[in-house]
């Protein structure tokens, strides 16, 4: 029986993380974790690229991968403006052009608009969103569209209308983004995997990546980008997706904050990571 390598397991960086690089990585090193994904907030992250090539070298001597989060901040390529869109656009490639040479395995991308037409008229989103992706595929084969929360065009249903104009985009699901667009359907949230329950099969087979991170209910409001320690994550769950799915190839613990809600750190998801290694490490041997 031939092995399947799993998916690589990887952690979120920032900008700010330049001031703990060496003592992150290691960290990295020491639960296992094979990929990072840098996150672009905006074009003000990449004035100065000195933060960028410290952690490129870390990276690189341990061989750990990397995928990229695009910038997304004030960037609507779903907008049905064609200058708003443009103006996105050519960020978007600029940011290509500047990290092309870190050889990334992928960009995630906002797919967002905030014209409230989306809502009376979403195909016209749609397509402007479809739109965009042809463009920056024609520069960037890599591009990977993220579930996101907002009025479009991020949510499932949305992106399974995207699906029907481009059947070869390829999807990022984030579990959190998926509940706190839909919290009415989860009167009691066990684990987050269990979200899983409700994405169309047609957005699962176009799925390259998992963004994992917690959610917090606080005042009534949702918070993400947490650890899991108030609704655990379920890793079982998500074991068996990516064994279902073999189109998963990266997992990400996007995870910014610890319950203390200071900045995080790998080893605040280390039970989860642990558990998913020893799910993967039990499928190869058996």
């Amino acid at each position: 029986m031939v092995n399947i390598l799993p998916p690589r397991i990887g952690y979120t960086i920032w900008r700010k993380d330049i001031e703990r690089a060496e003592d992150l990585i290691n960290e990295l090193i020491s639960y296992s974790l094979d990929h990072v994904e840098i996150d672009i907030d905006s074009l003000f992250d990449l004035e100065d690229l000195t933060w960028i090539s410290k952690f490129r070298s870390l990276l690189e001597k341990y061989n750990i991968s990397i995928g990229i989060h695009g910038p997304w901040k004030e960037l609507y390529i779903a907008s049905p403006q064609v200058e708003i869109r443009e103006a996105a656009i050519k960020v978007i490639e600029k940011t290509i052009d500047k990290l092309n040479s870190l050889n990334y395995e992928y960009m995630v991308l906002h797919p967002s608009s905030d014209n409230p037409i989306c809502q009376d008229n979403v195909m016209h989103c749609i397509n402007a969103l479809a739109d965009s992706i042809s463009r920056l595929i024609e520069k960037d084969q890599r591009i990977v569209i993220e579930t996101i929360q907002g009025r479009c065009c991020g949510q499932i249903n949305q992106l399974e209308l995207l699906l029907d104009k481009r059947p070869d985009t390829k999807i990022c699901i984030d579990l959190a983004h998926i509940y706190a667009e839909n919290t009415s359907r989860f009167k009691e949230l066990n684990k987050l995997s269990d979200v899983i329950d409700i994405v169309p099969e047609k957005i699962l087979r176009s799925t390259s990546l998992l963004h994992l991170h917690g959610v917090y209910i606080e005042g009534g409001k949702t918070r993400s980008h947490r650890d899991f320690s108030q609704i655990a994550l379920g890793e079982d769950r998500i074991f068996l997706l990516t064994q279902k799915h073999r189109n998963i190839r990266y997992i990400v613990f996007e995870v910014f904050y610890s319950r203390n809600g200071k900045s995080s750190w790998p080893h605040d998801v280390e039970r989860e990571v642990k558990r998913l290694r020893d799910l993967y490490g039990s499928s190869n041997s058996s």
